[in-house]
């Protein structure tokens, strides 16, 4: 029985470099194409996909626009019905807009490199407390998964001294 591939979309609104991605991707990714934000949202209605690669200037859409929805998900994490913890994705295509003028417009005077750095800043700002969120959430996913399996361990540690005890 063969692996399931993990699934990528590649956003690009210029057809050549969709069907080279493909084709370079292909034995490694089912890879799914689309040439437009519109194009995203309705493959990703039919289809789950574990990574998304995009072109960040789409025609006259931001490629940002692909990543920006906020999503929640709740893992249980416990044996009680509140023993869950939350992860709502956040859309950082905000904090990178500034970024995605610098790339656009470019740093030609002082002030406009200094506005620059400043935009940078915030954007890496907002990413670092975020990914320092999910490192706590990953922890609080590792401290859950090695009680299960200490637990685990001591059922079968005492399932088996009951057995031995007949």
């Amino acid at each position: 029985m063969s692996e399931k591939k993990p699934s990528l979309l590649v956003v690009d609104d210029e057809k050549n470099t969709r069907d080279a991605l493909r084709r370079v991707l292909e034995d490694s990714f089912e890879v799914f194409t689309t040439a437009d934000v519109k194009g995203v949202r309705a493959l990703l209605e039919s289809e789950s996909v574990d990574a998304v690669l995009t072109d960040l200037r789409l025609g006259n859409e931001n490629g940002m626009q692909v990543v920006g929805s906020s999503v929640s998900y709740d893992f249980q994490v416990g044996a009680d019905s509140g023993d869950t913890v939350s992860l709502t994705t956040q859309n950082i295509a905000a904090s990178m807009a500034g970024v995605v003028a610098i790339s656009t417009g470019g740093v030609s005077t002082a002030d406009l490199a200094s506005a620059a750095i400043s935009d940078i800043d915030d954007a890496l700002s907002q990413v670092n407390a975020y990914r320092g969120t999910l490192g706590a959430l990953v922890n609080r996913l590792n401290y859950a998964a090695d009680n299960l399996t200490n637990v685990s361990t001591n059922t079968a540690a005492s399932r088996s001294r009951i057995l031995d005890a007949d």
